[in-house]
This record gives C-alpha cells, sequence and structure tokens, in this order.
C-alpha cells in the first residue's frame, strides 16, 4: 500500500487578528472589503519522492469571521513547470480567521530537477450577511514552490546535531580540509533534504582563516555535495579562491541509511578550480556524538 507523508514547517505569517463582531463597517479592511492572503512564506521548498506522496498544508487567513463554511479559490499560474499533484480547496470554517488545503505531490522516480509550481488566490466564494457578494482584497498575489528530491527518513532520524568529522584522506596539502577530528553541528538547510555545518578550510593547520557554512544534501540513500562552495582562502599566484566542488565521477555520491543517523559518508574535490594546485577527492566520515 502507498504511503503517505505528511511534512510540516512551511513558515506561517502572522495571522489576521481583528475583532471578532459582525459589523461590516468595523470589520471590512480597505473600504469595505474583505481582505484575504496567503499565511505560508512567499516562496517554500516542496519534496517529491520517488516511492511515496508527501503532503503540504496551503493556509489562506481572511480578515473576518463568519457563521458559515467559506470555501476561497485558488488556481494554478500559468508560469508553473510542476504538474504532477493535487491540490485540495481552502475551507475557512465558521467562525475561523483561516483555512487550510493540502498539497500533495505524487511519486516521481526520476526527478529531473527543480520545477515550479505557483498558486494564485482568486476569490471568495459566498456572500455578506446582508447577502451582497463578497468583495476581496488579495494582499498576497502569489505562493511558490520549488521542487526537490527527498526521501524521508525513518521515524526518530535526524541528521542533525554534534558530529565529529573524520576524515578518510587528506588534501593536495596533505591536511584535512576540515582539520583533524573536527567537531560540527548539523544543522537543517533551506529544505528537508538539506544538511549544512560551520568550518574553516585548512583546519588549524594552515592558519587562522575564516568560517564556512558549507553544504550538502542527503537525497534516498546519496550525499550530494553542493558544488561550487568558496573557502574564501586562495593562492596568491591567481585570482581565484579555492572552492570545494562535486566529487568526480570516479570517486561518486557520498551514501547514508536512513534508518540510521549515527553515521554517514560525503565525498567532495577539495580546490575543484585547481586553484593552489591539482583538485584532489575528499571523502569524510560524520559519526554523531
Amino acid at each position: 500500500m502507498m504511503k503517505n507523508i505528511k511534512i510540516l514547517g512551511l513558515a506561517a505569517l502572522a495571522i489576521f487578528a481583528v475583532s471578532c463582531e459582525e459589523e461590516r463597517s468595523d470589520n471590512y479592511f480597505n473600504g469595505g472589503e474583505t481582505a484575504i492572503q496567503f499565511n505560508n512564506s512567499a516562496s517554500n521548498p516542496l519534496a517529491v519522492a520517488p516511492d511515496v506522496t508527501l503532503d503540504f498544508e496551503v493556509k489562506v487567513g481572511i480578515s473576518e469571521t463568519a457563521d458559515v463554511d467559506r470555501t476561497v479559490n485558488i488556481s494554478v499560474d500559468p508560469s508553473s513547470t510542476y504538474t504532477d499533484y493535487t491540490l485540495g480547496n481552502v475551507v475557512i470554517p465558521a467562525g475561523s480567521y483561516e483555512g487550510t488545503a493540502i498539497l500533495t505531490t505524487n511519486p516521481e522516480m526520476n526527478f529531473s530537477g527543480p520545477e515550479t509550481l505557483v498558486l494564485n488566490l482568486d476569490g471568495v466564494e459566498g456572500t455578506y450577511p446582508d447577502g451582497e457578494p463578497i468583495q476581496f482584497t488579495n494582499r498576497t498575489q502569489q505562493l511558490s514552490f520549488s521542487t526537490f528530491a527527498f526521501c524521508p527518513f525513518d521515524d526518530g532520524v535526524t541528521f542533525t546535531g554534534d558530529y565529529v568529522i573524520n576524515h578518510l584522506n587528506t588534501n593536495a596539502f596533505g591536511i584535512p580540509t576540515f582539520g583533524a577530528m573536527k567537531a560540527v553541528e548539523l544543522r537543517v538547510g533551506a529544505n528537508p533534504s538539506i544538511r549544512t555545518f560551520a568550518a574553516p578550510w585548512g583546519g588549524p593547520d594552515l592558519g587562522d582563516f575564516s568560517t564556512i557554512t558549507w553544504e550538502m544534501a542527503l537525497i534516498c540513500d546519496e550525499v550530494v555535495w553542493t558544488d561550487g562552495q568558496d573557502a574564501l582562502v586562495g593562492c596568491a599566484a591567481t585570482p581565484a579562491n579555492i572552492e570545494l566542488g562535486s566529487p568526480d565521477a570516479f570517486a561518486g555520491n557520498g551514501s547514508f541509511d536512513g534508518s540510521d543517523d549515527a553515521t554517514f559518508i560525503a565525498n567532495f574535490t577539495d580546490d575543484s578550480l585547481g586553484d593552489c594546485g591539482p583538485p584532489t577527492q575528499v571523502s569524510i566520515q560524520l559519526v554523531k556524538q
């Protein structure tokens, strides 16, 4: 049976808060019109998995309550490129300032890259208590999503918190890229698959360099290092800086087990542009503390 997983965490903005009185003259914004808006962040990551459906909440706020349920009409903007989803209606319950629709992404075995989904608010169905059609002002014109590949981890598995980096090999300078047995904190990045940690390039072996936030994505058993990450360190003979880039085809991506976040492997290319010498393939093992 196909699994369905609900992902929370789309950041909600402040919800309308106005008087609960039912007098139109006191409770309608913008010269007597009802105000509606998306109560999510304007731009959101949207996960797509190969073998499960994933649910997201789309929230809409309204500036006044009513004694009946109301439906808010949403349409898909023509600029959208993502199509493999279902979207329910937004119904604002009686007495409430907010309603929620469920956006479900369907399984996608061969993720080909980010696509966009843009939603528009088109209006509110129904009438005012005096029988007149609801006039509305749209406070947020659009809600945007960008898809990314994601395989949900098992319950209790987060790949966050304190880890120690064990370098399985050294870079072209003969040193561990981030320093020997470097302690770091893994945090969630811009979407649920991304993990970040802060460390200077070169560790303590080559000098006191700037601390950089490094990024990688944990996607369906593979650890994908984000290409072109600037170390803010360079060699005097060239104008470029050292970058940590994607691993070459022979090294391949790192790996992880979605049922156990005790340890995983990340691969990258140290000095991928050859700023200070030949690029070096580096593998690191991150071990949870």
